[in-house]
């Protein structure tokens, strides 16, 4: 996200494990939760945009074979958590 005003990046990710009888297992899918905090001068749209293109560029979707889906969002500076600064 070069050039682009975020301030916080922050993930709940989800899976589904499937154990076998033999006591191994692996994920069926997983699924993110990214949400990015940008600045009030980010342009809200495109950070939208750019969550429908995120498995073109995650690094943990391009890495394994486990269906990996996103669910994300953008949120303005008022909805920072109270551990993120506001940028001066």
């Amino acid at each position: 996200m070069t050039d682009h005003n975020y301030v916080a990046y922050e993930d709940h990710p989800t899976g589904l494990m499937i154990e076998e009888f033999n006591g191994a297992g692996q994920f069926d899918n997983v699924t993110l939760h990214p949400t990015v905090a940008i600045t009030a001068e980010s342009d809200a749209q495109l950070a939208e945009e750019l969550h429908h293109r995120v498995a073109d560029y995650c690094f943990i979707a391009r890495s394994v074979q486990t269906p990996i889906g996103h669910v994300g969002g953008t949120r303005g500076p008022r909805a920072w958590p109270d551990h993120v600064r506001a940028p001066r």
